[in-house]
């Protein structure tokens, strides 16, 4: 509402206030909105960087995992083919010891 005085224009008290608040609102977007795109951007760089560092730590988990998975593999052929001559030459001597007493019995 307008109220008209001596050639001026007075506007009511809620006209005031809705005006001024309608401005304030639109100063506080011009405010706000280079402050959320920078924390929009801060965000998107962060959530890059950690996915980023995830890929890094996940590729080096894996690596070092393979590098474990063939140290154990080359540590258990060692150790067959190590004893495996061994064991060979145990199944020979029981072989062996088992016909000497099958023939002792039969004497």
């Amino acid at each position: 509402m307008i109220f008209h005085v001596g050639g001026l224009n007075i506007y009511s008290s809620e006209t005031f206030y809705q005006n001024s608040r309608e401005q304030l609102s639109q100063q506080l977007d011009l405010l706000v909105e280079p402050f959320y795109n920078m924390i929009h951007d801060y965000i998107n760089d962060l959530t890059e960087t950690i996915i980023e560092e995830q890929a890094r730590v996940l590729k080096d988990f894996n690596e070092k995992l393979e590098k474990a998975h063939q140290q154990h593999q080359d540590d258990y052929e060692k150790v067959v083919s190590d004893w495996q001559p061994l064991y060979e030459k145990s199944q020979q001597l029981q072989r062996e010891v088992s016909e000497l007493t099958d023939a002792r019995n039969y004497l």
